[in-house]
């Protein structure tokens, strides 16, 4: 038996226990239809890992790690809702096509490295279209609605900032020493979109990207604190001005001074969490359809109290090893636009997970951004397998 074979065996063991569980221990009684789709969630992420196995594209260590994340998740959210479960299943199997299609893209041509105004101009497509036609969902001005299905292109504006990035030093139109500081300009102004968005979660990520960007690829470590201390000003900016602002700040200070209104979230996350310890109630035994947007924002507090704190112990070395991979593939290829990509991909996933952990920690403010893989999303989910796709490509030179 092969290692990515046992890996997969190992993956469909674990979503047999724990669906198994998951019926077992059920307070409600389990109808046909929540046992059909249970199992045949099994099989489809066994069939499509029985199929990578044999032709698995890339780096393949990255798909692996992330059928494991997506297996966890998939199960608590199927415990709190069949519904939004099955869509789960869905999207995953639409973002496993993506992630070839991506991949495909990326490995067959090569005109794409120079296109950086073209991505430029579809971020500010994105971001002037949610913020006129856009919808608010949960206090955000982040969605937009097609054919009935709500999206986030923030999302998708994530990826595409990173191939920004990656396409700067390739692009015909720029010379590094004159134009240096471009990316920062323009990424200011996508965090000022965001922000009016009420956004705050995505203004993060993007500002992230950027960090790690100057971090990596800029020798003068002067740009690097120079951002560094423009973000904090125009973010304790934004405090005194935007109500927003200051009332999630509020509550990330003391939530359970305003646990019956707007802290009501968090706390009976925190509560949750603490029901759980360290092994958890079990999956089933819980009670964590009493916290809000359980099945994406708060969906590791669910994860806590139904598995336990060992369970996010290993969702989070699962993460690391995620990083540690990523961060070896770009030490694989010579390639500059590559080497970008595989190391902002990587991070943006890594970090955007962290974010969502201390958020439902309560060691930073609460955002609304997912935690990737294991959240309810589509929007999330179908952005995420782009990136595993863009990452499995970019061995692509040497």
């Amino acid at each position: 038996m092969s290692r990515k074979f046992k890996s997969f065996f190992y993956i469909f063991l674990f979503q047999l226990i724990g669906v198994s569980l998951m019926f077992l221990y059920t307070i409600d009684e389990p109808n046909s239809y929540k046992i059909i789709y249970a199992f045949s969630l099994i099989l489809l992420v066994g069939l499509v890992n029985f199929y990578l196995n044999k032709k698995l594209i890339g780096y393949n260590m990255f798909y692996t790690l992330v059928t494991m994340l997506f297996s966890i998740g998939v199960l608590e959210i199927f415990r709190l809702s069949p519904t939004y479960g099955i869509k789960q299943m869905f999207w995953y199997a639409v973002g496993v096509v993506l992630m070839y299609i991506a991949y495909i893209m990326i490995k067959s041509t090569n005109f794409h490295e120079k296109w950086y105004l073209i991505y430029v101009g579809l971020i500010y497509f994105f971001l002037l279209y949610t913020f006129v036609f856009g919808e608010y969902k949960y206090g955000a001005k982040n969605w937009i609605s097609i054919f009935g299905h709500l999206f986030q292109p923030s999302e998708f504006i994530k990826l595409l900032f990173i191939i920004q990035l990656a396409s700067f030093r390739k692009s015909d139109k720029f010379t590094i020493t004159k134009y240096k500081l471009i990316n920062e300009f323009i990424a200011f102004t996508y965090i000022g979109f965001l922000f009016l968005q009420r956004d705050l979660g995505s203004a993060f990520i993007i500002f992230a990207i950027l960090m790690m960007y100057l971090y990596f690829f800029e020798e003068d470590r002067r740009y690097f604190w120079y951002t560094f201390i423009v973000f904090m000003a125009f973010f304790f900016l934004g405090l005194l001005i935007f109500n927003h602002v200051k009332l999630r700040f509020k509550v990330w200070l003391n939530p359970f001074k305003y646990a019956n209104n707007e802290g009501y979230q968090i706390t009976t996350g925190l509560v949750a969490m603490a029901n759980g310890g360290l092994f958890g109630t079990g999956v089933g035994l819980g009670i964590p359809n009493i916290i809000p947007v359980n099945v994406s924002d708060m969906i590791l507090a669910a994860i806590f109290e139904e598995m336990g704190g060992l369970m996010v112990v290993a969702i989070i070395i699962i993460y690391l090893i995620f990083l540690a991979y990523g961060l070896k593939l770009s030490t694989m290829q010579n390639d500059i636009y590559y080497k970008t990509i595989s190391v902002l991909a990587t991070t943006t996933i890594v970090i955007q997970f962290f974010v969502i952990l201390c958020g439902n920690l309560n060691l930073m403010p609460l955002t609304g951004i997912t935690a990737p893989f294991i959240s309810y999303g589509g929007s999330s989910m179908l952005s995420s397998f782009l990136m595993i796709g863009v990452l499995q490509a970019s061995l692509k030179k040497n």
